[in-house]
């Protein structure tokens, strides 16, 4: 028995290390946060650069909302400094987004469905 516990152990001491191993995206902005369990907390805020801004969504590197009055989109940096608005010819009131890894998807609440690359600022057809 004591034979088999060394080598289980070792292995033991192997898997725990090469758990805590771990990939850490290089855009992630540390920011404190005290921790709650109560459902709904508002974990973190920024200001927008305007009112009335239903659609917000992140590609990663950059948060992007929308105001479906006047067309607009705002980039922000991850850590909600501003950075610009700018608008996508044919695309119009957004009120909301959704991001797969490659374009943005914005709907302004009817049948239709925008495929969006906003680094480009164009649609996808």
């Amino acid at each position: 028995m004591k034979k088999l516990f060394i080598p289980f152990f070792l292995i033991f001491i192997i898997f725990i290390s090469l758990y805590s191993i771990q990939e850490i995206s290089p855009y992630l902005q540390k920011t404190h946060v005290t921790p709650s369990d109560n459902i709904w907390d508002i974990i973190y805020t920024f200001e927008t650069s305007a009112a009335g801004m239903p659609g917000i969504e992140s590609d990663g590197v950059n948060i992007y909302t929308t105001t479906w009055d006047d067309n607009i989109f705002s980039r922000y940096e991850m850590d909600g400094t501003y950075l610009e608005d700018f608008t996508i010819m044919g695309v119009e009131h957004i009120r909301d987004m959704a991001h797969d890894g490659t374009y943005f998807y914005g709907s302004p609440a009817s049948m239709k469905i925008y495929i969006m690359d906003l680094d480009r600022r164009y649609i996808q057809t």
